[in-house]
């Protein structure tokens, strides 16, 4: 487990929402879109294949963290 004081936590995901809220960042405006999933090749490129494959595990077993 990451612990209270890792930077990926609910607030700094709060603040980033709040952030975009404003619609304009340094003169370019935001335009929501429609999400989609990650590729595994996408997440692959930022998270090493080995907690890819835990999460993956998680996920499918049901397990909530």
């Amino acid at each position: 487990m990451a612990g209270r004081n890792h930077p990926e936590r609910a607030e700094r995901f709060d603040a980033v929402v709040e952030g975009l809220a404003g619609g304009e960042s340094d003169g370019i405006a935001l335009v929501p879109g429609a999400a989609r999933a990650a590729t595994e090749e996408e997440l692959l490129r930022a998270t090493p294949f080995e907690y890819l494959r835990a999460a993956r595990r998680d996920v499918e077993s049901g397990r909530l963290h």
